[in-house]
């Protein structure tokens, strides 16, 4: 690695760090990103597999989330916290750089890997003042010196930075009771979708769920209760959509719905699961007999129509579901 860093034609990171930037601000999400920084990594790395492992919800596993050199069943690698020699280097923050693993104890062998390791580098990532993962660079056929590690743990940096680049971005645009998008980010990926459906001819179609009576159950219950509600709610939300609907919290007790490729017959069949799913629902952490309904205005993006007058449309039909006696569907 080292030899490959120095060149005639003056230094090959100027533009390695030129790349990783491009990689790392083009790619629409994280594992996108991670995989392109990698790939903008190789040149300085020559004769290497590379991977980078981040901790799940819970930290009790590290993942592959993105790889170079390895085959398909890499991003099937994974390891206990303080395992092997990534899970070290991630709970004793520390680089590990190890060129006789198979001597070394810390040290796991992995099905996912089908060639030899010779040498490996672990390096810990931070993102919001934690360890977020691990940047691993291996080989099956040389050692790895020091400056390779000083190498490693700059490239490292970089990466670190885009993962926590990403999730205070992710933290603006979520809401932090019920872990989907907030207010902005509705309109943002509502602006994205009617994009997408412009250019295609697509139909897109928009629901807004407002919860009934949240107030008054607030009011008897406490706000706990109420916090309970809508995160309740809101899983049960996630479950009855499709993977490329998006789910929001638009409001105090109001969420909404994007719904790609949906005409107005399929948001309207969209809301009335959704209010019958709502009305079914129960749990035992609230008061028993508790029932919770919601008002569910739908509607349907018309081409070249302004953002706001599709929102207003939406919520014009939620409140004519409630003038209507709540607990239905609405069609804008």
């Amino acid at each position: 690695m080292s030899d490959s860093r120095a060149g005639a034609g003056g230094n090959p990171l100027v533009q390695v760090f030129r790349d990783i930037g491009r990689a790392a601000v083009s790619a629409p999400g994280l594992p996108e990103a991670l995989t392109g920084m990698l790939d903008a990594v190789a040149p300085v790395l020559p004769g290497t597999c590379l991977s980078i492992m981040l901790f799940d919800q819970d930290r009790r596993d590290l993942i592959t989330v993105a790889h170079r050199g390895l085959d398909d069943a890499g991003l099937h690698i994974r390891f206990k916290a303080g395992e092997g020699l990534a899970g070290w280097a991630a709970s004793h923050l520390q680089t590990a750089i190890v060129n006789d693993p198979l001597t070394d104890p810390r040290f796991v062998a992995n099905p996912g890997i089908s060639h030899e390791i010779k040498a490996i580098v672990c390096v810990p990532l931070y993102a919001m003042s934690l360890c977020s993962g691990v940047f691993n660079v291996h080989s099956a056929t040389r050692s790895f010196t020091p400056d390779d590690a000083d190498l490693a743990e700059m490239l490292a940096a970089l990466i670190s930075a885009e993962i926590q680049r990403r999730r205070m971005a992710q933290l603006i645009l979520m809401d932090s009771l019920t872990q989907v998008g907030n207010r902005r980010s509705f309109e943002n990926v509502l602006r994205i979708e009617v994009a997408r459906a412009l250019r295609y001819g697509n139909a897109l179609s928009v629901a807004g769920i407002d919860l009934d009576h949240m107030r008054d159950l607030n009011g008897k219950h406490g706000d706990r209760a109420g916090d309970l509600v809508l995160r309740g709610v809101s899983s049960l939300l996630r479950g009855i959509l499709r993977t490329p609907d998006h789910l929001f919290r638009i409001g105090g007790d109001e969420f909404g719905i994007l719904l790609p490729e949906t005409d107005s017959n399929g948001a309207a069949r969209l809301g009335e699961r959704a209010r019958a799913a709502i009305a079914d629902w129960r749990s035992e952490a609230l008061p028993e007999g508790l029932r919770i309904t919601a008002s569910v205005g739908v509607t349907t993006y018309q081409s070249g129509e302004e953002l706001e007058k599709v929102i207003a449309r939406m919520d014009d039909a939620e409140m004519r579901a409630k003038q209507a006696g709540r607990n239905r569907v609405v069609v804008g």
